[in-house]
């Protein structure tokens, strides 16, 4: 288990949310710090939405919502109760198995590059289609500037 202190709040986060790299740990905290930080307070009530939550859903874990669902491509670790699972490959099939405007607030928390771009129009099409009509949708992806040192660190591992 890691602990990362961030302007003194102690964190223990037991894995990364994908990959094995060193910086995930970081990277998952201050996604999900962001993430929270947009989200209307009324949404809370409601119902929300993670795809890709990656091994280990440490956003949906530190986030607080009526009800929790998420989409991964396997079984992840558990994050702590409540979370329910759809073991989905959006890349194959991007379509939602949620009834329309079922939730609150939809995520894709560094998704969008592992994303088949020939299946986004219609994944987008979809999360509209599930999402209610005061809801929202919070994507983060990796800065362009930071592409080669992404490249490079991947090289080390």
């Amino acid at each position: 288990m890691s602990l990362l202190v961030t302007g003194g709040v102690h964190l223990a986060i037991p894995q990364p949310t994908r990959g094995t790299g060193l910086l995930e740990r970081i990277l998952a905290q201050i996604r999900a710090a962001r993430a929270n930080k947009l989200i209307p307070q009324h949404h809370r009530a409601g119902r929300i939405l993670d795809i890709g939550c990656g091994s280990y859903p440490y956003f949906l874990s530190h986030t607080s919502f009526a009800e929790k669902f998420a989409i991964e491509q396997q079984k992840f670790a558990s994050g702590g109760s409540g979370i329910e699972l759809q073991i989905l490959n959006l890349n194959e099939e991007p379509l939602l198995p949620f009834p329309e405007q079922f939730f609150s607030v939809v995520t894709l928390l560094a998704v969008m590059e592992h994303l088949d771009p020939d299946n986004v129009v219609l994944l987008f099409t979809e999360i509209h289609r599930v999402l209610s009509p005061e809801g929202v949708v919070i994507i983060t992806t990796p800065a362009s500037w930071s592409d080669s040192i992404l490249k490079t660190l991947a090289q080390l591992h």
